[in-house]
């Protein structure tokens, strides 16, 4: 049965960081890098009108949280919002994998401004959109 889990190519991503950080292989990062912008293209296509990360083709897993039970038709563990493109958890993990892809970018000679500049928007956009000024916390959903 094929399984299509969107989060997990960001968990690639952020896994090519920690792989450099352990080892220094920059030949490794270099090579890998075009993959990297691939799944990062992916995501930024998908963004919604308010700029943050918005439905994406797929399972939307996160963690097998007790707390997360499916939706009206939907998976398990996927987070609030996540299946109808309105997720806190998966807009900032995309920032999250963009900033650590223009550490990349930089420690293999390449252009970092890209991934770094869209980091920062959408870490904007996703503060916009989920953040609760009264309660000084992030919402899963603005839902």
């Amino acid at each position: 049965m094929p399984q299509v889990i969107p989060l997990f190519s960001l968990h690639w991503v952020m896994g090519i960081h920690d792989y450099w950080m352990y080892t220094g292989d920059l030949g490794t990062v270099a090579e890998l890098l075009p993959g990297v912008r691939q799944v990062l293209d992916f995501f930024g296509r998908r963004l919604n009108d308010d700029g943050t990360v918005g439905e994406m083709p797929g399972w939307m897993f996160a963690d097998w949280c007790p707390q997360w039970p499916p939706a009206a038709g939907g998976a398990m563990g996927c987070p609030p919002g996540a299946e109808r493109g309105r997720s806190a958890l998966v807009s900032l993990m995309t920032v999250e994998t963009l900033d650590r892809a223009a550490e990349l970018a930089a420690a293999a000679g390449e252009e970092a401004a890209p991934f770094a500049g869209r980091a920062q928007a959408l870490r904007e956009a996703a503060h916009g959109v989920f953040y609760d000024e009264s309660r000084g916390l992030y919402r899963d959903t603005p839902d």
